[in-house]
């Protein structure tokens, strides 16, 4: 058993999978990498990594261990149940060592680390650190944020020895940019979620699309799905998260480089990135989910979340669910819900009098491509109630 379903602890996971052993991963929050995934892209990443063997006991709090006659651990006591296991690896979380420097004298900051200024000086001013001990600020946010990854620490030590040397380097924060490989997925984030975006007093909104990251007849490619956070009105970008069997940290990289310019939806739309079919499409996922929000906002988009399809599927509402994937696709992976209709799009504008006219219709494709483009063909023939899956079947984790 794993206790933890952070970076770290699904690493370890993976790890373990290679040996002939089950694993299971207990985590006391909700969803696994809580605070750097939503739930949504959270969800769909688990629903992958069950795929691949690894058991999750999600939202259960860890008692204790309990061991046999031989004093071996032997089990994972949580407050819902036990688990049995014959290996316990520990991946709660990182906490900083602040002892030395409390007995010091230094002053800690609201996170339980350092308090640090932009010179990386402490409290007192003649001593300097760096790293997991110190806490940051966030860019976007402004508020003070612990975040233990080398990526920062090698900045922040930069920037101190700089300073050390007689320079006037400044660390002025981060966007809690981080990335991971697990199993043949690969998973990062940068900025701000939903929530945390909102929480900190933006008025933000999310879209989510799905892309491939190289073109479709070219070997290896495979599908990207990109949730971009951005802000109502100014239509600044606040944070992107981001998952798939394919080139993910490129997209991440360009998007934490957008907002950390402050950069908006329009930028986004005409970054001009290096396109050759090895490496990408003529037009990236990046500028798809740009063109989705500006489509969304201009009327022309109308979607609905896994989520919210899900909750209105268990209300019962009375809605259509449109397949329009190929027949051979949807016989394959069938939607499994008794108001769905298979209807492929190219023989749509021919079968229209097959779809009511007074329920709302929801269209589902692989990507999300074919349902807008099925959206457009039914709105056009008058059926005023129709939302497309975002994301597409890529992003349903039910």
């Amino acid at each position: 058993a794993v206790i933890g379903a952070g970076f770290i602890g699904l690493e370890v996971a993976e790890a373990l999978t290679q040996h002939p052993v089950f694993v299971t991963v207990v985590e006391q929050k909700e969803t696994i990498l809580p605070g750097l995934l939503d739930p949504d892209m959270a969800r769909v990443l688990q629903k992958r990594l069950e795929e691949k063997g690894l058991e999750f006991r999600l939202g259960e709090r860890v008692t204790r261990l309990e061991g046999n006659d031989k004093g071996r651990v032997a089990r994972v006591i949580t407050e819902s149940g036990a688990v049995e296991a014959d290996l316990v690896i520990i991946a709660a979380g990182v906490r900083p060592n602040v002892d030395l420097a409390q007995a010091a004298g230094l002053a800690l900051g609201e996170t339980g680390a350092l308090l640090v200024n932009e010179f990386m000086q402490t409290s007192d001013p003649d001593i300097y650190a760096v790293g997991d001990c110190v806490e940051s600020v966030h860019l976007l946010s402004n508020r003070k944020v612990y975040v233990p990854l080398a990526s920062v620490a090698v900045r922040q030590g930069r920037v101190a020895a700089d300073n050390l040397a007689g320079g006037h380097g400044r660390f002025k924060g981060v966007l809690v940019t981080a990335v991971a490989r697990l199993f043949d997925y690969s998973v990062g984030r940068t900025g701000l979620g939903l929530q945390e975006a909102r929480a900190a007093g933006f008025k933000a909104a999310a879209t989510l699309v799905t892309a491939l990251d190289r073109p479709a007849y070219y070997p290896g490619q495979g599908l990207v799905l990109l949730k971009l956070i951005t802000e109502e009105g100014t239509q600044r970008v606040l944070g992107a998260q981001a998952l798939g069997a394919a080139e993910v940290v490129k997209r991440v990289d360009v998007l934490a480089s957008i907002i950390r310019l402050g950069g908006t939806v329009d930028d986004v739309a005409e970054v001009d990135l290096g396109y050759s079919p090895p490496f990408s499409t003529p037009l990236d996922v990046v500028h798809h989910a740009a063109n989705t929000v500006r489509n969304k906002q201009a009327g022309l988009a109308q979607t609905i979340t896994a989520d919210e399809l899900y909750a209105g599927m268990q209300n019962g509402d009375d809605l259509v669910i449109l397949d329009v994937r190929t027949v051979p696709q949807s016989k394959a992976k069938p939607f499994k819900d008794r108001r769905t209709v298979v209807i492929p799009l190219g023989e749509l504008r021919a079968r229209l009098a097959e779809l009511p006219r007074d329920r709302e219709i929801v269209v589902v494709c692989p990507q999300g491509l074919r349902s807008y483009e099925a959206q457009c063909i039914l709105r056009g023939a008058g059926f005023e109630r129709v939302r497309f899956l975002e994301g597409g079947l890529t992003a349903w984790p039910y």
